[in-house]
């Protein structure tokens, strides 16, 4: 079982971040060690992110990761950085002096410019963002609408009500759904863009999208998976066009419970796009003279019956704050807020959620290999910590580490909902669940508490859900072949890895634009509530703007501060002040460092 070990800055013997390091440890703190790096066994290959500094003829590059020694750069290995530019340095070895040479390999622009951030981060993490001229050919090539001959073979439901629903920005429309009553439930039918009639295995797009394996979203820009022409043109649901789609006919019973599903390859014409915020205003004004009321207070009576359901059988619903940021045309952040799940959110989320339940079973009966979206238990021992924060929390877990079940879990946090503990215990439990992953293996999902689970709702934004269309198309006498076992197997572990650089890319970029927001804001005093307390510190929450940040224990100059383990407290040594979980403190902003994102507070003294 691996460990961390906490490393001091003065005392990493000149290491930097992605090295190979012996090192001494030297205490045990309460999830590793601390410890000082003894040697470099191995340096890190990999280019390094910094911003450059003019230094006589040469200069030297600030890394921004971490604390990372600056590198030198000599006269002949400048590639034109100016003062404040961001670069991409080549580590070339160690000098005499024991500091690092380095040369610039690219130049990202001025630190301040708008956009910097979304630059930096598509160098870091190496996210395509062209496509070949041979997709391009392929894609401009293609039909702009539904052809006379493609509907040929194809169930006609273009008279159905299907409506999309979706963010007030989206363009590409994967999804749009059809509720009707029926006298023993209900009907539903999810129609999701037939891309893999488009998009054939091993041409220039396909190829393009295995790369990228996803779209990666940003504050006003997205690096999608597919050319435009499919993605916002022939493959996007959009209202009054004629679609081929694949749809999901499923008939629930009164009480929501799934009894009947097929698999139908269709021509579809949505009747209206609707956002999220519409359909919720219809919910909260209960208009029913609206044309769309009747079919939208029929999704909303369905989806609270299958919400209903998942929580009976125990899923796990995290309540973790959703931090949006909204930039100007040029990139520049202009508003902070967070993202609600509104009741309209989550009826697609429902109905989405059935579909790709419905679609795993059908495939799993008829024996077509497809990618599982398998999510294993959490380990015991992060398990065990969790237990053990719960316990500091004054709660009373009760399972058993080794063989929990998604239900107790939920029951820890649905009985941490009135405490201050709350938004920790959150977190702590999303810190200690598994990885989600793509893999042939059947594996349950268990946040969800599903027995089998795949992803087919998203093909435009998500390479796996493409295969899984194949395998469906394949499963219905629509496809000749589907891959073998092996080959999927290859691909799920290379699509789980796409899918962590996508949402590490993500967070990044958002984490940076919020310390873009907040440097407008250096000295803003605000009220706060402590979320989390650490030895070095402790986390708080703002409301306005909607940011978290750190006090350091150094800020708190008033006494000598400890930190209490078993209460989840800081103590003033001397005059016995606390700081704890939930406390209510007012404070001030007094650094933002943009691009290791750190917010750092100090305490206003009553």
């Amino acid at each position: 079982m691996s460990t961390g070990v906490q490393i001091r800055p003065g005392q990493a013997a000149g290491a930097m971040t992605g090295d190979r390091v012996e090192v001494r440890l030297e205490r045990r703190l309460r999830h590793g060690f601390a410890g000082t790096v003894l040697k470099i066994v191995e340096a890190s290959p990999e280019p390094v992110l910094a911003r450059f500094v003019p230094h006589g003829k040469g200069g030297m590059a600030h890394p921004l990761a971490g604390y990372d020694p600056p590198l030198q750069v000599g006269p002949g290995g400048i590639g034109g950085a100016g003062p404040g530019d961001l670069v991409q340095a080549e580590v070339l070895g160690v000098g005499k002096s024991g500091q690092r040479r380095a040369r610039v390999i690219a130049v990202l622009g001025m630190e301040d410019a708008p956009g910097s951030e979304v630059r930096l981060v598509i160098r870091k993490f190496g996210l395509p963002v062209d496509f070949s001229p041979g997709a391009c050919r392929e894609a401009s090539a293609l039909p702009d609408r539904v052809t006379a001959a493609e509907p040929e073979g194809r169930v006609d439901l273009r008279e159905l009500p299907f409506v999309t629903i979706d963010g007030a920005d989206a363009k590409d429309f994967d999804d749009a759904v059809a509720v009707e009553r029926k006298e023993e439930g209900y009907r539903l039918r999810v129609a999701i863009a037939d891309v893999a009639h488009y998009v054939r295995p091993g041409s220039p797009i396909d190829r393009e999208a295995v790369e990228r394996g996803t779209s990666v979203y940003f504050p006003g820009r997205c690096l999608p998976m597919l050319p435009e022409a499919l993605s916002n043109g022939i493959c996007s649901l959009r209202p009054d066009e004629d679609r081929l789609a694949m749809v999901v006919d499923m008939e629930c019973d009164k009480d929501g419970n799934l009894r009947r599903s097929d698999v139908q390859a269709a021509v579809i014409r949505s009747c209206k796009r609707l956002t999220y915020q519409e359909v919720q205003r219809h919910f909260d004004a209960g208009d029913k003279d609206e044309p769309d009321a009747p079919q939208l207070d029929l999704m909303l009576e369905l989806s609270r019956k299958r919400i209903a359901l998942r929580q009976q059988r125990g899923s796990l619903d995290l309540d973790l704050p959703e931090y949006r940021v909204s930039v100007d045309d040029a990139g520049r952040p202009v508003a902070l807020g967070r993202a609600g799940r509104l009741p309209a959110h989550r009826l697609i989320e429902e109905f989405m959620l059935l579909a790709n339940q419905a679609v795993a079973e059908r495939l799993l009966k008829k024996g077509v290999p497809y990618l599982h979206r398998a999510h294993d238990p959490p380990p015991p021992e992060k398990l065990s910590a969790l237990q053990e924060l719960a316990e500091h929390c004054g709660l009373s877990p009760r399972f058993t580490p080794e063989k929990v079940r998604p239900a107790e879990l939920q029951k820890l946090l649905s009985d941490s909902a009135s405490s201050p503990y709350a938004p920790l215990l959150h977190q702590a439990t999303l810190r200690a669940m598994a990885q989600a992953v793509y893999r042939v293996e059947k594996g349950g999902h268990f946040a969800l508490a599903l027995a089998q689970y795949c992803h087919f709702t998203s093909p435009i934004r998500r390479y796996p859900d493409l295969l899984v269309h194949r395998a469906l198309k394949y499963s219905i006498g629509l496809q000749e072949k589907t891959p073998a076992r092996d080959e999927l197997m290859t691909q799920g572990e290379e699509l789980s890895r796409l899918e962590r650089r996508a949402q590490g890319a993500e967070r990044e970029v958002v984490g940076m634009l919020q310390c873009r927001f907040l440097l407008d804001h250096i000295g803003l005093v605000a009220p706060a509530r402590i979320i989390s307390v650490q030895s070095f510190g402790f986390f708080v929450a703002l409301e306005d703007p909607p940011v978290e940040g750190l006090v350091p224990v150094a800020s708190l100059r008033d006494d000598y501060y400890v930190f209490e383990e078993e209460s989840l407290r800081l103590i003033g040594y001397n005059q016995r002040k606390c700081y704890g979980v939930g406390d209510e403190v007012s404070v001030k902003l007094r650094r933002v460092d943009v691009f290791r994102r750190q917010v750092d507070f100090e305490v206003l003294e009553e």
